[in-house]
């Protein structure tokens, strides 16, 4: 494929939130776009599309693309997934790292989300010319491991939060009394803050640890809390591995 018009057209497949953010971003970015989505058009609108649109960006299921590209795919075409995990014969692919809301972002926050992908960055530059995105690119045999990651400190930490507001309202706490808890907790971990790793984990505080464990007694989080404190050692600083007398019940 030889080098990309700035206005270059996509058509972009899917109307979920992954689609909506991409057609949004494309056009911010310049560029004219086509969608399609099944719940809302035609298979006559999709093959009028597809004759429309050298670049086919598919925003669906992970489970639908394969059939949905075997049926529709033409030589001509350059066809892309977004899928994190899974690779396709004759797609390419590019994981956006990023969690979508149903509401759009600002334009300006889209260009520092990353792309992941087994292809040569030439290939992202050469797809995508107008977007400035970081683009990072990683084996196949790295792919599922890498989504497993996503998976876990984007899906599972948003479990656990949703889990603790739960059990804060259980008590008599508004849960909204954890978003500037949680927000410090982003920020010092996005800044590298040396109190990003703090809590009785850290500081082999085991009488606080056991009063934790005996009130989990019975409840689901139980069994996360001991791995997590377990996992805990790979991440301990090696100056935190003494002892600390200092510590108090206020800290957290």
């Amino acid at each position: 494929m030889g080098q990309v018009p700035s206005n270059f057209d996509y058509l972009v497949i899917g109307g979920g939130r992954l689609a909506k953010h991409l057609s949004f971003y494309l056009k911010y970015c310049g560029h004219r776009i086509l969608s399609w989505q099944r719940s809302h058009q035609t298979e006559k609108q999709l093959k009028n599309a597809l004759r429309s649109a050298p670049v086919v960006l598919l925003a669906i299921k992970d489970n639908e693309i394969q059939n949905f590209f075997s049926e529709h795919q033409k030589p001509e075409q350059t066809w892309v997934h977004f899928s994190g995990a899974h690779h396709f014969e004759g797609l390419l692919g590019f994981h956006p790292l990023m969690t979508f809301s149903h509401q759009l972002y600002q334009p300006h926050y889209y260009n520092s989300i990353s792309f992941v992908g087994c292809e040569a960055p030439e290939k992202f530059r050469e797809l995508f010319p107008n977007w400035k995105n970081p683009y990072h690119q990683i084996s196949l045999q790295n792919k599922a491991l890498y989504h497993s990651l996503c998976v876990l400190t984007g899906n599972g930490t948003t479990v656990l939060w949703e889990l603790a507001a739960l059990e804060f309202e259980k008590i008599g706490i508004d849960p909204s009394a954890l978003n500037p808890y949680l927000c410090q907790v982003a920020e010092n971990l996005i800044s590298n803050s040396e109190g990003r790793l703090t809590g009785p984990w850290f500081r082999d505080d085991f009488i606080t640890v056991t009063k934790n464990t005996h009130a989990l007694e019975g409840h689901d989080l139980l069994s996360i809390y001991n791995d997590l404190q377990k996992l805990a050692l790979k991440v301990k600083p090696s100056e935190e591995l003494k002892p600390r007398e200092d510590f108090n019940d206020a800290e957290l």
